[in-house]
């Protein structure tokens, strides 16, 4: 992030990889941080779908948008 807090490379979220390939991958530049995964912290482990959509509904709140799902647009 820069010095107002804006994030420059975006974000991930690790929902269930192999971390074993992170091992060589020096994340965000955060030497000797070991990067976690939703699926080290939460059991079980859920759905892409949920977290995809939690993620979503988390930027709508923190931007102030409503969000418009793809399945209503296709009926409008």
């Amino acid at each position: 992030m820069d010095a107002k807090g804006i994030s420059r490379h975006g974000f991930a979220l690790n929902v269930a990889p192999q971390m074993e390939y992170w091992e060589g991958i020096v994340a965000c530049g955060l030497d000797g941080v070991r990067m976690a995964a939703i699926a080290d912290l939460l059991m079980p482990t859920p759905p892409m779908e949920q977290v995809v959509q939690q993620a979503a509904i988390s930027f709508g709140n923190v931007f102030g948008v409503e969000l418009v799902w793809k399945d209503r647009l296709e009926r409008v």
